[in-house]
């Protein structure tokens, strides 16, 4: 399996979202891999397909610190959450958010959007998304559903998996 750089994005400021558009459907994966830090420790970071807007995103999320562990699950959202979306108390970056988006070019089938993160002093995080279209997916756009920024600095890339 081979990782092949398609795009990175490095905000100079401060920014509300972050889009990859027209992303090649040549590949078999496509994964994302982010670096971030939220303008506030009260965050929820999500994500939309191809500019879908509507109730067709679906998952399951799952945490543990080490001393506590939670899940829950979410039907018929308008973006499909992620991973790694709270910031600790200390403001802290993420440990590097992965994001992936399995079968992403298919036309056959709904797509399956897999995101996990963990910090060496606070937790782990994994969810698990459906995206109920057929659609192959060509644009994806990273935001804060409570209207929080992506601080400058942050670093997203998206890779093609071979």
């Amino acid at each position: 399996m081979s990782y092949i750089p398609l795009a990175t994005v490095t905000l100079a400021s401060n920014s509300t979202s972050v889009t990859f558009s027209s992303i090649p459907g040549i590949f078999k994966d496509v994964v994302l891999v982010g670096n971030w830090q939220n303008s506030s420790t009260s965050s929820a970071g999500r994500l939309q397909v191809n500019s879908d807007t509507g109730s067709n995103y679906n998952g399951v999320w799952m945490t543990g610190t080490g001393s506590s562990a939670g899940s829950g699950s979410e039907a018929s959202q308008t973006s499909a959450r992620i991973a790694g979306a709270s910031v600790g108390p200390d403001n802290a970056y993420t440990n590097m958010v992965t994001i992936t988006f399995l079968d992403y070019a298919a036309t056959d089938k709904h797509k399956t959007i897999l995101s996990r993160f963990g910090t060496a002093n606070r937790e782990t995080q994994a969810t698990a998304s459906r995206w109920a279209s057929t659609s192959a997916i060509t644009s994806i756009r990273f935001f804060d559903i409570l209207g929080q920024t992506f601080q400058a600095g942050a670093t997203f890339s998206l890779y093609g998996v071979a």
